[in-house]
Formats: C-alpha cells, sequence, structure tokens
C-alpha cells in the first residue's frame, strides 16, 4: 500500500478500506462526526477513532 505523511498535521484521517487491508484486528471506537479540512471547503465523515502503530524501516510509531 502506498502513503503519504505529513508531518506536520496534527489529526491523521485514514479510510475505512486502508484499515481493513493493513490492521483487521484493532477494533474502532465508534465516533459519528464531521470533520472540515484545511481547504475551509471539504468536508469528511468520521466513523470512530483507532490506535495505529506503523512501521518505517527501524522507527516505530503509534497515531490515533
Amino acid at each position: 500500500m502506498k502513503t503519504m505523511i505529513d508531518t506536520g498535521a496534527n489529526r491523521t484521517f485514514i479510510s475505512v478500506k486502508a484499515l481493513h487491508l493493513s490492521y483487521k484486528k484493532q477494533p474502532i471506537n465508534k465516533l459519528s462526526s464531521r470533520v472540515l479540512l484545511a481547504d475551509g471547503y471539504t468536508s469528511i465523515s468520521i466513523l470512530g477513532t483507532v490506535h495505529l502503530s506503523i512501521n518505517m524501516g527501524d522507527m516505530l510509531t503509534t497515531i490515533k
């Protein structure tokens, strides 16, 4: 899977499809809401939160 990482972002969003492809065992903490993206016009639906561990080479980081 190809990814793009924004190291300056204070929020991380992934699609449900990406979650199921990479991390099937993690439960989703359900939360239904909408957020407005940085462009000021685009909004997306939020289905919930999840803690993910990401490996990049020898570096491991956890995001929520």
